[in-house]
């Protein structure tokens, strides 16, 4: 095995991004190196990692490496960049001995050098016989150590030395890991149990935004990345590769994304043999199938004029599954390639093939959309079935096919045809949450001269620019309120323009303006007196009793359009909630959700429900569902809902920004850092600019910085928080973060406290009864004198227990813990840090579970007899991972740890965060994550708390 040696030169970089390795740790590989941890610390075995090209796997096994590296053993390297023909049987195993020379500096045994020269023509041994030999060298060689063998694409290694390595691993005379990759594990053959192949995990929307951050691709969508990911099979060359032929607006989730994906040059290394080889009629029908958009096996067959045996039985079924009469791509990569490899002319004739099929079956508006497809010049007669195909798709909730269709009916539209189209085309890229594309064909609309449409165009372009800018478009609004004067508009037309005005009125309420939104609804009333048209009134109204505008009652639905129903459902389970009744609210929304915005299956057009919502409106239910399981204590369970939603949906779009604001709460909540899927809402959601959103900005500072024990800093932030939020007209939608009284308190700051304290009456106006109480004595605890305190506390706890929130009853107990502990009552506060302790754990909160863990340590450590019986100082401050709280003096706790090990032990001791810890031993947040495990394995400790109490003695 050929010994290499890495190189950092600038121009490697390009190679890398090719290659696929980014060196950024992805997500669904962490196991992964685990497992290769887990395999050097018992010593012996193999793990082989099996993918195609292109997906990660050396970048795996390097990162796998680095994890174990610097633990003392002995490493050797394979390298896979010398052509096979330049080895002869048995190099590898010569280049291995040879380096282990080196490394160890102990020659072979002259009695072994024969055994071992299994590279010499006339070699007369066994595999195994080598195997021992080698097995009785290294014995002598590591002594205690480890030999880490790592072979990138080991199966281009030859056979001989395969068997030799596998055999002196099974033999189990030395300690012998095999870390190593493979394209295939077909040539293998049968291994023993102490070699696994493995095929790498398939990498996911998260890995695909860490690889594309990594690679300065930009604002990446969530829904965005999770679509490359599974078109692109999981293939991070072919998922770079595509990304750079998007622009920034589809990156971004506010255009249309190309269907199909755009081949690249890896998809094209890794599929195009298979399609080379299909002959003439097979790979027409390949071709038909990559341009059908249903999946039905009938209408594959009576398009490609061809027996079913064709697809069912030669070499095609290797392409295409067939179940239960449809079939499917095995490799959704394959449509790109098919769709990229055939000339336009072949392209047609399959469009035409299909058109010719689905009308003999019926199917007129499916016939309509591939003769559109098939004609070169353009063909009037296709318009009209096209746009009742787009209605359709919208009807089912299917607004991205609705704005394909669309689009493609403004190609082939007459003059008097395309401002209908323009509108259609607007209206579904708006419902799919493509923004960009909205705006520019409903401007289009906009600007015709046919009035009913410009009516029409008023609420998706308001809501879109909206959307697109996080600015009302006060300007359109007054450009079509002026046009509802004109005497040449009908009521529905003026209908239509009232709808505009009480969309404009929701978003102004979202955005903190209720003064505008006022005056917007007195508008629509004056144009529609009456209650002929309730439904547009209906929408704002609800929407302000979601932000608690006026105190506005809930109106009852009158039905109508699942969009319109799904967004009043949305509303009104958040208007429940903030009233307290969480319960409500969740199984409003989950037997909304369940009728009207079903799973989607994989199946391709008019295959869903006849009626649901689209994109845009199940983005607000979802986060209106996660918002819910916040406010009802469920963290956990509430990050669930949004990273799925997240995933598929527009949802940074909608609810002003929420849904970034809400992610980011979560992950400072559950782990005490902002995850890239909160950032990667964060940078694709103009939303985020809003006034309530820039509070939220302030609290989530506040909140890291407590988190690192600066609680001088997070006071003034929250205090900052406090008072723009008094001077907003909109009580936003709250999210749980830090009291300032307690902050203030934390800080030595009494008179700062009380003036927070008083406060409240403002700032937690936006809270449910019970909930506005126990805030507000849980904070007259925080800021109690001693003598007050136990009184302050007791009401605080009996406050608490009126709630259902396992989230807000953890704060109480927390807070009461501190302040038990401040007046030297330190049994009653670990009562209390237990059950905040508990309560932080149900309410899925890890990161303040390290919280309350730190102070239970701190106070374990103040009651220790050593520290009591010389009248040690006061205890360590309770909840705080200050920097300066420091550990008991004697060290003998770090006996087993070697030097670096102890640097990082100390500090994480302190309450310092691996980012932290990396920063101040100038490492990598990966090395300490590394050290961290090896600290906890060799001092039996399972968690940051037990280290921090086994350092200070307990």
């Amino acid at each position: 095995m050929t010994s290499t040696t890495r190189t950092t030169d600038s121009r490697a970089e390009p190679q890398a991004r090719r290659s696929g390795r980014s060196g950024v740790v992805l997500d669904s590989r962490t196991m992964e190196i685990e497992n290769a941890r887990d395999l050097v610390d018992a010593g012996h075995g193999a793990i082989v990692w099996t993918a195609e090209t292109g997906s990660g796997k050396s970048t795996l096994l390097d990162q796998a490496v680095d994890a174990v590296e610097d633990l003392g053993h002995v490493v050797v390297r394979s390298s896979a960049q010398v052509a096979p023909t330049d080895r002869g049987p048995g190099r590898a195993v010569e280049s291995l001995v040879a380096q282990v020379v080196a490394a160890t500096g102990v020659a072979v045994a002259d009695r072994l050098v024969e055994a071992l020269d299994i590279a010499a023509p006339t070699y007369p041994y066994l595999p195994e016989v080598a195997a021992a030999a080698l097995g009785e060298y290294l014995k002598v060689a590591l002594a205690d150590r480890t030999l880490i063998v790592v072979a990138d694409d080991i199966d281009r290694i030859d056979a001989l030395s395969r068997a030799v390595a596998v055999a002196a691993i099974s033999q189990r005379q030395a300690r012998i890991v095999l870390l190593g990759t493979a394209t295939s594990s077909d040539d293998f053959g049968r291994l023993p149990y102490d070699v696994r192949t493995r095929p790498l995990p398939r990498v996911d929307g998260t890995d695909v935004l860490r690889l594309l951050r990594a690679n300065d691709a930009g604002p990446v969508a969530p829904s965005v990345a999770a679509h490359l990911a599974r078109e692109l099979h999981g293939n991070l060359v072919c998922i770079l590769e595509a990304a750079e032929h998007l622009d920034a607006d589809q990156l971004a989730g506010a255009r249309l994304l190309p269907d199909p994906l755009p081949a690249g040059a890896a998809v094209h290394a890794a599929l195009e043999p298979a399609i080379l080889a299909l002959d003439e009629t097979e790979r027409r029908a390949l071709l038909i199938a990559s341009v059908s958009v249903v999946n039905r096996t009938d209408v594959l067959v009576a398009a490609a004029d061809c027996p079913v045996e064709v697809i069912t039985d030669g070499r095609l079924a290797e392409c295409l599954g067939l179940v239960s009469g449809r079939f499917r791509f095995v490799d959704p990569r394959m449509r790109s390639l098919a769709h990229s490899l055939a000339p336009l002319q072949a392209r047609t004739a399959a469009h035409a093939a299909l058109a010719a099929a689905h009308a003999a079956a019926g199917d007129d508006l499916l016939s309509a959309w591939h003769r559109a497809l098939s004609s070169l010049e353009g063909d009037p007669t296709v318009v009209r079935p096209l746009l009742d195909l787009a209605v359709q798709h919208l009807r089912q909730g299917e607004a991205t096919w609705a704005h394909e269709v669309a689009r493609e009916a403004i190609n082939h539209a007459s003059d008097a045809e395309r401002p209908h189209a323009y509108e259609l085309a607007g209206a579904a890229a708006h419902c799919a949450g493509h923004v960009v594309d909205a705006v520019s064909w409903l401007r289009r609309a906009a600007r015709t001269g046919d009035v009913q449409v410009r009516s029409r165009t008023l609420m998706p372009l308001t809501s879109a620019l909206t959307l697109a800018d996080d600015q009302v478009p006060d300007d359109v609004v007054t450009r079509g309120l002026a046009e509802a004067q004109d005497g040449r508009v009908t009521d529905g037309d003026r209908f239509a323009i009232a709808r505009g005005l009480t969309m404009a009125a929701a978003l102004h309420v979202e955005r903190g303006s209720a003064t505008t939104a006022r005056e917007l609804m007195g508008e629509a009333e004056r144009l529609c007196p009456g209650e002929g048209w309730d439904s547009g009134l209906q929408l704002a109204q609800t929407w302000m009793a979601a932000y608690q505008v006026d105190d506005a009652d809930l109106p009852r639905s009158s039905g109508g359009p699942p969009d319109h129903e799904g967004l009043l459902c949305a509303a009104r389970a958040v208007a429940v909630a903030r009233t307290g009744d969480c319960g409500a609210a969740s199984r409003m929304l989950a037997s909304f959700i369940a009728e009207l915005a079903p799973v989607r299956s994989d199946e391709r057009w008019l295959d869903g429900p006849q009626r649901s919502v689209t994109p845009i409106v199940e983005a607000h239910l979802r986060i209106a569902q996660a918002l819910v399981e916040f406010w009802s204590g469920d963290l956990r369970r509430a990050a669930t809902i949004l990273a799925n939603a997240a995933f598929r949906l527009p949802v940074g779009l909608v609810w002003a920004g929420t849904a970034s604001a809400l992610a980011r709460r979560l992950d400072l909540l559950r782990s005490g850092a902002v995850g890239v899927l909160a950032e990667s809402l964060e940078s694709t959601s103009a939303g985020t600019s809003a006034p309530p959103m820039r509070i939220g900005g302030l609290v989530d500072r506040a909140l890291s910085a407590a988190f690192l024990g600066r609680y001088g800093e997070a006071a003034t932030l929250l205090q900052l928080a406090a008072e723009r939020e008094r001077r907003d007209e909109v009580r936003a939608l709250p999210l749980a973060g830090l009291d300032e009284a307690e902050t203030w308190a934390l800080v030595g700051r009494r008179e700062a406290a009380v003036a927070a304290y008083e406060r409240l009456e403002t700032t937690t106006r936006c809270l449910p009864p019970e909930l506005r109480q126990a805030v507000r004595d849980r904070s007259a605890a925080a800021v109690a004198l001693p003598e007050e305190s136990p009184a302050a506390c007791e009401r605080a706890v009996a406050s608490s227990w009126a709630l259902d929130s396992a989230f807000e009853r953890a704060r109480t107990e927390m807070t009461v813990g501190r302040v038990a502990i401040r007046d030297g009552r330190t049994a009653e506060a670990h009562g209390h840090l237990r059950a905040a302790q508990e309560l932080f754990e149900e309410a899925g909160a890890p990161a303040c579970v390290e919280v309350a863990a730190h102070a239970l340590a701190g106070l374990t450590a103040s009651r220790a007899p050593a520290q009591e019986s010389d009248g040690a100082g006061d205890p360590l401050p309770v909840g705080v991972s200050a920097p300066e709280a420091t550990a008991v003096s004697t060290e003998e706790w770090m006996e087993p740890l070697t030097e670096r090990e102890r640097d990082v032990a100390r500090l994480v001791v302190r309450g310092l965060s691996n980012r932290e810890v990396a920063e101040r031993l100038f490492l990598s947040v990966r090395t300490v994550e590394v050290h961290l495990g090896r600290v906890f394995r060799k001092l039996d400790v399972r968690s940051r708390v037990e280290l921090t109490v086994l350092a200070h003695g307990g």
